[in-house]
């Protein structure tokens, strides 16, 4: 029995760490330019295992994003204290002012994923994958980036339920591109600065410029 725990152990080292290698290489490289051998060998495992354990690279792919995405999901929607007095507050004065704080969370988590370089490697591999024609990317959509438009919208649309659906979406859409340029164009942003790097002082600096661009006028805009 203690043998058969021991094994079961390792087992599940190895496919913690064949995820981690996925992460790091789909992350850089995508999935089509990322070989089994590489991610054998950033695991530090056999080449044969990747098939015994996901079943072969798309299935490792596939547990990839589903960890990824269980990760930054927990990290991206606002408090659950927050969305329980939205949820009780609605229709009333106080759902406003509950919505701004909701979106204020939400840009805050934003920020705090895309430039925390702990983070790094999961982000990667969501940007990359929207980057790539992959058979995961409507999934990719569909389990993490649509839930999270949607939450988006939903508040935006509480504080302005006058507005169409098409502008409202694009505020939603503004909104969350105001944070994402800090990804792809971040050495640019750096250089434009006059930052190093983005630190904790630099990231109160972005945040409280997104809200004050988006949130405040989107608060105070009258219908």
């Amino acid at each position: 029995m203690e043998q058969k725990q021991d094994t079961s152990h390792r087992g599940q080292l190895t496919r913690q760490a064949l995820i981690e290698a996925g992460c790091l290489l789909f992350g850089q490289k995508g999935f089509h330019l990322t070989s089994t051998r590489e991610l054998a060998n950033a695991a530090g495992a056999n080449q044969a295992l990747i098939g015994f354990h996901f079943g072969g690279k798309e299935g490792l792919y596939s547990a990839v994003l589903d960890y990824v995405e269980a990760q930054l999901s927990a990290r991206l929607m606002p408090s659950k204290d927050t969305l329980h007095g939205l949820k009780t507050a609605e229709g009333t004065p106080e759902e406003r002012t509950i919505c701004a704080l909701a979106i204020g969370e939400m840009i805050d988590n934003l920020v705090d994923v895309l430039i925390e370089p702990e983070l790094e490697t999961w982000v990667c591999v969501i940007l990359q994958e929207q980057q790539e024609n992959s058979t995961a990317h409507e999934r990719v959509f569909e389990n993490f980036v649509a839930p999270h438009f949607a939450c988006l919208l939903d508040l935006v649309t509480r504080l302005h339920p006058d507005s169409s659906e098409t502008d409202n979406r694009l505020t939603t859409t503004i909104l969350i591109g105001q944070v994402l340029a800090f990804r792809p164009a971040r050495s640019l942003i750096l250089k434009h600065m006059k930052w190093e790097t983005i630190g904790p002082e630099q990231a109160r600096a972005i945040k409280d410029a997104v809200r004050r661009n988006v949130t405040l006028p989107l608060v105070s805009r009258k219908e």
